[in-house]
């Protein structure tokens, strides 16, 4: 399906596996790439400056002449994972940052390797993928931290950081809630390119007997788009309709359309309703929910049952020298609420 939840599971997942990757490089778990030692500029205030370079891949240090010189002192510690030049009467230090740059590129690649398709739904599917990536890419901040006597900044420590992936996906959650439809023309070398779709407007026409009729533009429909076998990333298995998808285009809005932004998520068609049981749906009924928020929306209007249940845990754990854990059962009443 091209609807707007397939466009959300593309962009949040390319945002995931960006973030994961990103993570892995700083903390020294793939051998391909280590920190982010990019200098940045405006981090600076002309008494600091970024320099040196510290592999995360084995926490080690990479040996430089004039630093052991400048440093020769007992409480030089290379498995900190930063180190301090002297500059005029400052310190400065580089931490081991996330290597965003790197997660990025490797994501794009991993993604362009899958899919050699150029039709519409490559073509949505590749502009899904690139927001959640960028959206990774422009919630990364300079964390620095100051150290010296009281309160003094006489060390100063910088590193790149992303911002935790809860926020990445309320924000690929708000594009969600706007996502656009689009259509597509080619272009000269048959690449599809997306066209933001726009409501037909209705013409109104006088007959000669003062009645009107309301005609709408012709409408042309695109060559049929034959999806893959398999989507990329495996994230949409077995969720493509046998029939391939079509997208409707008004021929006087072709020239009028505007591409999509690359803060939109954009999809082809619409959502099939998932409250009721279907090919692409279980429906929500019986599905228990959390409370009555959420259940007023889960359960799509029906109402929902609400009964206790007897629910027994582990509890007031010990660990037990040597290696065992003793824990006591414990049992509570719970609320459970069900769709009807």
């Amino acid at each position: 399906l091209g609807n707007r939840e397939t466009a959300f599971l593309f962009s949040i997942s390319s945002a995931g596996l960006t973030h994961a990757v990103a993570r892995a490089c700083a903390n020294g778990h793939l051998k391909r790439c280590s920190c982010d030692d990019s200098y940045d500029s405006h981090v600076t205030d002309g008494s600091w400056r970024w320099d040196g370079y510290v592999d995360c891949s084995a926490y080690s240090f990479k040996p430089v002449n004039k630093l052991y010189k400048d440093l020769g002192r007992a409480n030089f510690n290379p498995l900190s994972r930063a180190y301090r030049i002297p500059k005029s009467n400052y310190w400065e230090w580089k931490l081991c940052g996330d290597n965003v740059h790197y997660a990025a590129k490797f994501v794009r690649r991993f993604l362009k390797s899958r899919s050699t398709s150029r039709d519409i739904r490559a073509e949505v599917d590749k502009h899904n993928s690139d927001l959640g990536i960028r959206v990774v890419k422009s919630n990364v901040k300079v964390t620095c931290k100051c150290h010296g006597v009281s309160g003094s900044c006489t060390t100063k420590t910088c590193w790149r950081k992303m911002a935790p992936f809860y926020e990445i996906g309320r924000k690929i959650k708000r594009a969600y809630d706007k996502a656009v439809k689009v259509g597509s023309i080619n272009n000269s070398n048959g690449r599809a390119r997306l066209i933001r779709l726009r409501r037909s407007r209705l013409r109104h026409r006088k007959l000669s007997g003062g009645s009107s009729i309301t005609s709408s533009l012709t409408r042309h429909t695109l060559p049929p788009v034959s999806p893959t076998p398999d989507s990329r990333l495996n994230l949409v298995a077995n969720t493509y309709r046998t029939t391939t998808p079509r997208a409707t285009l008004n021929p006087r809005e072709e020239l009028k359309g505007e591409i999509p932004r690359n803060k939109e998520l954009v999809y082809l068609e619409k959502s099939p309703t998932y409250c009721r049981k279907s090919r692409y749906s279980k429906g929500t009924k019986g599905r228990v929910c959390k409370d009555e928020r959420s259940c007023d929306k889960v359960c799509c209007g029906r109402g929902y049952t609400t009964h206790v249940r007897l629910v027994r845990r582990s509890c007031q754990c010990e660990v037990k020298w040597c290696c065992a854990v003793h824990c006591n059962t414990c049992s509570e009443r719970k609320k459970i609420h069900t769709c009807k």
